[in-house]
């Protein structure tokens, strides 16, 4: 195959609308509300109850890191497991799921402070 060719088909993949999304932008869909990486990092030494969470975040209400919880319940990145019935006692701990997506966030932590340090990028 001739490299015009080749090129030209190039460029057509390479501009390919996407009408789905693909896998990488399903994968940040799961931590890409402003808490879920905060909150699966503060899980990662162990279960936590619900309250010792809470006061991780000054400044935001329980409601909004409820929501954050029970998204992150629902897409199996963390489990709750209730303590007790009354007086209700939860506690939330990362998944199999849960720690392999804190570790790629980790990753990219890493990634973007190495990024921003050869580029003087003060924003990482």
């Amino acid at each position: 195959m001739s490299r015009a060719k080749a090129n030209s088909i190039r460029k057509v993949i390479l501009n390919k609308p996407c009408w789905n999304p693909c896998s990488i932008e399903n994968g940040l869909k799961l931590v890409r509300a402003k808490w879920k990486g905060s909150i699966l990092w503060h899980l990662r030494n162990g279960p936590r109850r619900f309250n010792d969470l809470i006061r991780q975040f000054v400044g935001t209400s329980k409601k909004t890191i409820d929501k954050q919880l029970k998204e992150l319940e629902k897409d199996g990145l963390i489990e709750r497991i209730i303590i007790s019935q009354k007086p209700i006692a939860v506690e939330y701990k990362l998944t199999e799921f849960g720690t392999l997506a804190l570790n790629l966030l980790i990753e990219l932590r890493d990634c973007l402070k190495s990024s921003a340090q050869h580029t003087n990028n003060p924003k990482v």
